[in-house]
């Protein structure tokens, strides 16, 4: 419901290891009407970092992103937390909910 929200995004996974290359790294992601990841950053704008399990209870709804900045691994700019409290303000997720 909130504007768009663009942001640079340090994304650390840690079950990477030498068999599996996880999913950390650096994206750009774009929240709005239409959502958009893409590897690597564009610059310019705020970073966020998290932790996979962060970020998807962040994207499933879980939690607002300005909670897990005080109880889990995320972090960025209080700008960018409230900007993704508004954009992502969505139904707690349900239990067996399959996706």
């Amino acid at each position: 419901p909130g504007e768009e929200v663009a942001f640079d995004l340090v994304l650390r996974d840690p079950l990477s290891e030498p068999t599996w290359p996880g999913l950390s790294g650096e994206y750009t992601v774009t929240v709005g009407e239409t959502s958009t990841v893409e590897r690597g950053h564009r610059g310019g704008f705020p970073v966020l970092d998290a932790d996979v399990s962060s970020l998807s209870r962040l994207w499933f709804g879980a939690r607002p992103a300005s909670g897990l900045a005080v109880t889990a691994d995320l972090s960025g700019p209080p700008e960018l937390l409230d900007a993704l409290d508004r954009a992502l303000l969505l139904p707690p997720p349900l239990p067996g909910l399959a996706f």
